[in-house]
């Protein structure tokens, strides 16, 4: 294998990527198939139905590294093509099946940009999905062996590109230094096959036999909980819009409203009678507020948010300030 040669950039000992089903490269373009591949990584269609992810354009700017015009055109079509689903404001749900075929796109790389033929810029999509799926097949443990024999035409035929495309798209990332591409030989077939290595410095912790990176450890643990506080706070919000979209939900409300203030100033005058009255209208409207929950199929927990730990609220640290046990990572959000 050839020696990595020396990166021009800085390299953030960051390893978060999303997961990109490789049927998505097929099925629609390579910026809505980084932003399906986002919604899968942190959702899912199983048979419960429940586990949606929280994404405003903001943050699938922050980690994809596409603009806001790109993010509600791939929205669009994703949801068209029901490859995804809204739920509601900025939560979302993938409808692809669970699969173990799926490329690593690299955050950092998405948003970095790089000195290319004396300009900066962020590689375009086709260079992403070409630097993804060759770093997914070599930094893959024991299996990948940091190497990947393949044609032209067989990343083309992953990534739904044309031959020459990913030709093109090998050369930047191997002038970049992102890759090192051996010289080609044919196969027993007759087929010219490279050898491709990504750059020893960009492998994770584990292909290079190290430990992971604290920092990196903590960065990640954060984005989870983050994930799973989002999700437990939407469904309320969502509840909550549900609830108060209705007419007699509304006045019922207003109604326990004004009688909780009459009930206070009745206590501060010592009215017992009054006090006692304020207290029985209270109750009498608490329970026509249930029913009428009950109705739109809500219960009145339904409208707070249910965090998974309750020994942490789903901070990730206890009331003594320490660090739960609860942590599992990201894609097992709800075991």
């Amino acid at each position: 294998m050839n020696k990595s040669p020396a990166l021009k950039f800085n390299i953030p000992d960051d390893r978060r990527c999303t997961r990109v089903p490789v049927e998505c490269f097929k099925h629609t373009t390579l910026s809505a198939a980084l932003i399906a591949g986002e919604v899968f990584s942190y959702s899912s269609s199983g048979a419960d139905g429940a586990r949606s992810t929280f994404r405003t354009y903001k943050k699938f700017n922050d980690k994809l590294g596409v603009s806001y015009a790109t993010i509600s055109r791939g929205l669009k079509r994703l949801k068209s093509d029901g490859v995804i689903e809204r739920i509601s404001q900025s939560e979302y749900r993938s409808k692809l099946p669970s699969t173990r075929q799926f490329i690593r796109m690299l955050y950092w790389v998405n948003g970095s940009e790089f000195d290319i033929n004396g300009k900066k810029r962020k590689l375009t999509p086709s260079e992403k999905a070409v630097f993804g799926y060759i770093y997914t097949m070599c930094d893959n443990g024991k299996r990948g062996g940091n190497k990947l024999r393949a044609s032209n035409k067989d990343i083309a035929s992953v990534l739904g590109l044309h031959k020459d495309t990913v030709s093109r798209c090998v050369a930047v990332l191997a002038r970049l230094g992102l890759i090192i591409k051996d010289r080609p030989e044919e196969d027993r077939f007759g087929v010219r096959k490279s050898t491709y290595h990504i750059n020893n410095r960009l492998l994770s912790s584990r292909s290079r036999g190290h430990q992971r990176d604290p920092e990196s450890d903590t960065i990640a643990r954060a984005d989870w909980y983050a994930e799973r506080r989002q999700r437990a706070e939407a469904i309320a919000d969502r509840n909550r819009k549900k609830a108060t979209s209705d007419s007699e939900y509304k006045r019922v409300m207003s109604e326990i409203t004004r009688a909780a203030i009459e009930e206070g100033r009745a206590e501060d005058g010592g009215d017992k009678q009054k006090i006692d009255n304020c207290a029985a209208h209270r109750e009498k409207l608490e329970r026509q507020r249930i029913i009428i929950l009950n109705r739109l199929g809500l219960k009145p927990e339904d409208l707070e948010a249910h965090y998974h730990c309750t020994k942490c609220n789903d901070t990730g640290f206890d009331q003594r300030g320490r660090l739960c046990d609860c942590y599992v990572g990201v894609g097992e959000l709800d075991k």
